[in-house]
């Protein structure tokens, strides 16, 4: 596509879309403003969505249960709430497009290749079809959510590794605790490790008497927050059992 779909700030509003489509004088016109549009309501959608997971985090740690219930909820409502928000506004401005597929197979060739190798590609995609089916209720056809072509690279390491050894030390489940990196302060974290770590020694009856019991341990490199709760979520592989999720 020419870099027209880049030529309104990420910062416009809905309404300046419905302004310019109703603008329009040509087809073609209509349907690259539709790409725009959809890639705009995306790009928001998915900026709202990272920022979710710091806020549940300053939740969880401020006690804040009832933000803590919000956000989750907000979670799991922003995507369907921005598609039926987006199908509904479009539908208005550009009727058209729920009657003819190949006005709306044009607008796909205007989007797709803005989204691809991007490193949310995948979901760039799935957004499109759900606003798709906005206007297509009542006709099914396979999709292909999922790009074979490879994506730009995660923006962190989504992974953390540490040594193994004959039993799980303290150091190293505190380690592990501290990955989310919380700005809260732990009220006895030195002692809560040495419990974590005789519990897991003990249910996995790691006497201390094999160097290599514990073959090596894998974080996911971030805390999950959902509702009340934070999860800590890797494995720990095991010379005599193989991969264990702990």
């Amino acid at each position: 596509m020419n870099n027209a779909i880049n030529n309104i700030s990420n910062d416009s509003h809905r309404q300046d879309f419905v302004s310019l489509i109703t603008r329009a004088r040509t087809d073609t016109e209509m349907i690259s403003l539709a790409a725009q549009c959809i890639l705009q309501e995306f790009d928001d959608y998915y900026s709202q969505f990272c920022r979710i997971p710091a806020q549940a985090q300053e939740a969880f740690e401020q006690r804040n249960p009832q933000k803590s219930l919000s956000l989750s909820k907000q979670r799991l409502n922003i995507y369907s709430q921005s598609i039926t928000q987006l199908g509904a506004m479009l539908e208005k401005v550009f009727p058209l497009l729920a009657y003819d597929e190949q006005r709306w197979l044009k607008v796909e060739e205007q989007y797709l290749p803005v989204v691809s190798k991007r490193y949310e590609e995948d979901l760039a995609r799935a957004y499109l079809q759900s606003v798709r089916r906005k206007f297509f209720r009542e006709e099914w056809r396979p999709l292909e959510y999922f790009s074979d072509k490879e994506h730009a690279a995660a923006p962190i390491d989504f992974l953390k590794s540490f040594e193994g050894g004959a039993q799980l030390t303290s150091d190293t489940v505190e380690a592990i605790v501290l990955i989310p990196g919380f700005t809260a302060i732990f009220r006895n974290l030195k002692d809560d490790c040495i419990k974590i770590a005789d519990h897991i020694n003990a249910k996995f009856e790691l006497d201390g008497n094999n160097p290599k019991a514990i073959q090596t341990i894998i974080m996911h490199n971030g805390g999950f927050f959902r509702n009340r709760g934070a999860y800590l979520v890797g494995k720990m592989v095991l010379q005599s059992m193989g991969p264990e999720t702990v």
